[in-house]
């Protein structure tokens, strides 16, 4: 859901200790099954998937991130206290005005809003804002209703809302018949 520095590694901590959105950790459980096969560690991929959700349940998964982080000279403090990540100033949800189903949300226009906020580079020297960004609150085939949360900008520079918020908007359609969610993966891609 997060696109962003601080909001994506926080989203991460979260997944590592048995939360996260949902659909975060399955897509991250197969695709550390695919990993744990493709490096021999396992038989299938099923398996791997398994020994993944394992390393999630009983915490070692996170004890690791931990000693990744020391290792590489990080603070690991911020996994334990991640509201010390750096916060926006300013947080606005954005809402919706219609019924119906979610069609489009297309990723391109939610990173071109990041980007205006500040979350990455127009150009190789542009300053990066760790706070910034944005937290996406539907998905492709949700039901939504007047009033629901579509996205949630976190600002630093309020001058930079209103065109995030209208390129956000810009990548999502709401249609009034009924839309199937879209998968997480489209396949894989076979050895040769």
């Amino acid at each position: 859901h997060a696109v962003g520095n601080a909001l994506e590694v926080s989203e991460a901590i979260d997944t590592l200790r048995g939360g996260g959105p949902p659909d975060l950790r399955k897509h991250c459980l197969i695709l550390a099954g695919h990993m744990l096969y493709l490096a021999g560690k396992v038989e299938k991929v099923s398996d791997g998937s398994e020994l993944a959700r394992t390393s999630l349940d009983d915490g070692s998964a996170l004890r690791q991130f931990r000693t990744l982080v020391s290792a590489q000279g990080g603070d690991p403090s911020y996994i334990d206290h991640p509201e010390q990540l750096a916060q926006a100033n300013t947080i606005t949800t954005i809402t919706s005005q219609h019924d119906g189903f979610m069609n489009r949300m297309d990723a391109i226009n939610i990173g071109k809003a990041a980007v205006m906020l500040g979350a990455g580079r127009e150009r190789k020297n542009d300053p990066i804002d760790l706070a910034v960004g944005i937290v996406v609150h539907q998905k492709v085939g949700a039901r939504i209703r007047v009033g629901d949360p579509l996205f949630t900008i976190h600002a630093n520079n309020t001058e930079y809302i209103k065109a995030a918020r209208e390129e956000a908007l810009a990548g999502i359609e709401i249609k009034t018949e009924e839309v199937s969610e879209l998968p997480l993966h489209h396949g894989v891609v076979e050895e040769c």
